[in-house]
């Protein structure tokens, strides 16, 4: 797997072969990310976090919060997709503005919509 991944956008088309969650295999992240709080029903695992702790091998506890976000790591760096001749996105990852809530993935800030269906 790559090192290279991003935080997907609310409107990035997931494909999936199969899907434990939905009734189908392609959806939007902003939908996965919905059925995922509705099927948690603990919210602040997405927004404000869980306080917790973390140990890293060689390292000592660090206090902080686990909190989830949708990512998507490529099976190939883009470069050697180009190199080989597999066409590439010009897609770039979403940022965060300075004005948001500091590093928080732009799906935190808005309110959880409803998926029709599967809700």
């Amino acid at each position: 797997m790559s090192d290279s991944t991003y935080i997907l956008g609310d409107d990035d088309v997931i494909n999936t072969s199969e899907s434990a969650l939905m009734f189908q295999c392609t959806f939007k992240a902003s939908e996965f990310l919905s059925i995922m709080e509705s099927k948690l029903e603990e919210e602040n695992l997405f927004k404000q976090g869980i306080p917790s702790q973390l140990l890293r091998p060689g390292k000592s506890w660090q206090t902080g919060k686990f909190r989830i976000c949708l990512e998507f790591c490529p099976d190939e760096p883009e470069a050697e997709a180009e190199a080989k001749g597999v066409p590439t996105s010009e897609y770039t990852s979403p940022t965060v503005t300075p004005e948001s809530n500091s590093d928080l993935p732009p799906f935190v800030n808005r309110p959880t919509k409803s998926v029709g269906m599967w809700s």
